[in-house]
């Protein structure tokens, strides 16, 4: 992708939108795009960090391995958040594994080391930069305090009803969720347990929303999701 729309890109998230056109093109030059498949690792715990992730769409799961070795997600990503951010900052190591864990993702790779050149000859850009972090923070902040004044059923329908699968235009053949990790993950990513999760998608199955089996969700009618959003 031409450095141009690069830097189209970059103005569309949070961390950039206060940049001016010319200092995201500079910083697009030390960028590449790249689209990755369900499963892609793009880096594994404890391995050096020379590159943040801005993800523009899709979702990532960060993950470590436990004890017993099994894989234990930390948290999701979604589009518009950053992956390595910290680390990168830090000057640290990776300090989890980094997988693609919807169908497809499409992510902005900024060379870390050019990145932090340019930060470092720039600091006005350094402070644009962290006044954005602090508000997206605020943003989280107020979003997990209203979060938990909604009613779990609510919660999880906005979820699947934000989801590719139950869009207009989403092929009829096949409109299921699929959860990419655990519903324990995803009960801990909505505030929720996993049996308050399971009560919810039982009540949203009952009203003829959804028919749940296994880790899939199909949609059996988007219009009864969405009513049940109380949206």
């Amino acid at each position: 992708m031409a450095s141009t729309g690069l830097a189209r890109r970059l103005g569309a998230t949070f961390l950039f939108a206060g940049w001016s056109d010319a200092d995201r093109e500079r910083l697009a030059g030390a960028c590449s795009f790249r689209r990755a498949a369900k499963g892609l690792v793009l880096f594994h715990q404890g391995s050096p960090c020379h590159t943040l992730y801005l993800l523009t769409a899709g979702q990532v799961h960060m993950l470590r391995a436990s004890v017993g070795g099994q894989e234990v997600v930390l948290h999701a990503i979604h589009a518009g958040g950053l992956v390595g951010c910290a680390a990168l900052f830090l000057g640290k190591r990776y300090p989890a594994t980094a997988r693609v864990a919807s169908p497809s993702a499409e992510l902005i790779e900024i060379d870390g080391r050019e990145f932090l050149r340019l930060l470092n000859a720039r600091p006005d850009l350094s402070r644009q930069m962290i006044g954005a972090l602090a508000g997206r923070l605020a943003q989280l902040a107020d979003r997990l305090e209203s979060q938990r004044l909604v009613p779990s059923e609510l919660r999880v329908a906005r979820w699947l009803a934000e989801h590719p699968a139950a869009q207009e235009g989403a092929p009829a053949a096949d409109p299921v969720v699929r959860l990419a990790a655990t519903k324990r993950a995803l009960a801990q990513e909505l505030g929720m347990t996993p049996e308050t999760l399971s009560r919810a998608l039982g009540k949203l199955a009952r009203r003829g929303a959804i028919r749940v089996a296994g880790g899939s969700v199909r949609i059996l009618d988007p219009a009864v999701l969405r009513a049940c959003t109380g949206t």
